[in-house]
């Protein structure tokens, strides 16, 4: 997802950015969770 969406730093970035609504597990997505990608 980070990489189709160009988002800089990779999936790294797009995790830290969203860590409050993933928690500790960067896999742990629920269907129908929306995620920031910091990207504007």
């Amino acid at each position: 997802m980070a990489s189709s969406e160009r988002v800089d730093g990779g999936w790294h970035a797009l995790y830290d950015a969203n860590k409050s609504a993933l928690g500790s597990d960067p896999d742990h997505i629920v269907p129908g969770q929306t995620l920031d990608l910091g990207v504007g």
